[in-house]
């Protein structure tokens, strides 16, 4: 795991002194822990109500800490250095505020564009925005499918949603990626719409992604198939899915190829039939060398692109 080590070395240079979680410095029995003592402190600007709002609705326990049923303390994951949310709240939440205040984003509308997404226009900005899977008055299915996915980030122009998966250490971890059998097993109009809607990514399902270690495909699905089932139908417009990932460079002295088998992964499904036109994937140094350009001379940007660059992109210099 040489990459989530210097991802993590490299967080906490740029934290400092800033102080940690005691409660579980404590149970670690140790001070050098990579939980900051509020998630405030992990965060370029405070969150704004609307999205402390969607994080604190959401399923992944980002902003409250918890007590695990044998009393174990677990942080909320937002404080963590390592939080891919946090992450892409440092990047887009500062747009959010400015299009929620009426200011101009044509930096983030040019970055996007230059990397291929189709996007003329941003209206709104969310975070943690779902698009149901199923019906929400079909109740018989609820059983199988209790949760909505949520996506990171959503951007939406006129006619067309840009959906954002945020990934920061996550694909250098050890993963098995499987997806559950209500989605291709059992007798449901799910199952059937996955069939009939995506049926080399519902094969892909059943057989190759089973060997996948570093893309999160099981994630992707669903989101595939919340988007296939709300946009066009619900919403009346185009979307496109987006992995945005952090590309940690080859470590010295190692043998590691897991940053190449994540991009040969991404390539692998990215050449999936039903999806070629409907997926993408953009590393965060990528993104952040075309937000970097777009922002060059504007001057009131400069506090934002400097702690970019200085946490997560000093290799972008």
């Amino acid at each position: 795991m040489a990459e989530i080590e210097n991802i993590l070395a490299r967080q906490k240079r740029w934290s400092g002194q800033k102080p940690r979680d005691k409660k579980y410095a404590q149970a670690r029995k140790t001070d050098d822990v990579h939980y900051l003592e509020s998630y405030g402190l992990n965060l370029f600007q405070p969150l704004c109500p609307n999205s402390h709002e969607a994080f604190s609705q959401g399923d992944g326990g980002e902003l409250k800490d918890k007590t695990a049923k044998n009393g174990r303390y677990i942080p909320a994951k937002m404080k963590s250095l390592l939080s891919s949310s946090a992450l892409a709240v440092n990047i887009f939440e500062y747009w959010h505020q400015r299009l929620s205040k009426g200011e101009d984003v044509e930096p983030l509308l040019q970055a996007l564009k230059s990397l291929g997404y189709d996007l003329k226009e941003i209206k709104s900005i969310h975070f943690e925005k779902q698009f149901p899977i199923i019906d929400t008055k079909d109740a018989s299915l609820r059983d199988d499918f209790p949760k909505d996915p949520n996506i990171d980030i959503v951007i939406e122009g006129l006619d067309f949603v840009l959906a954002i998966e945020s990934k920061f250490t996550e694909p250098y971890g050890s993963h098995v990626f499987s997806i559950r059998d209500a989605y291709i097993s059992k007798d449901n109009d799910v199952r059937s719409s996955f069939e009939l809607s995506f049926p080399q990514l519902y094969a892909f399902a059943t057989g190759a992604g089973l060997a996948f270690k570093r893309l999160d495909w099981p994630q992707l699905t669903k989101h595939f198939l919340g988007l296939e089932n709300s946009c066009e139908d619900i919403y009346k417009k185009k979307y496109q899915l987006a992995l945005f990932w952090y590309k940690e460079p080859k470590a010295p002295r190692t043998q590691s190829d897991k940053p190449q088998k994540m991009d040969d992964e991404i390539g692998e499904f990215s050449n999936i039939a039903e999806i070629k036109d409907k997926f993408s994937a953009t590393t965060y140094q990528d993104f952040f060398e075309a937000l970097k350009t777009t922002c060059c001379g504007l001057s009131e940007h400069d506090e934002y692109i400097t702690y970019l660059r200085d946490r997560y992109f000093p290799q972008n210099n």
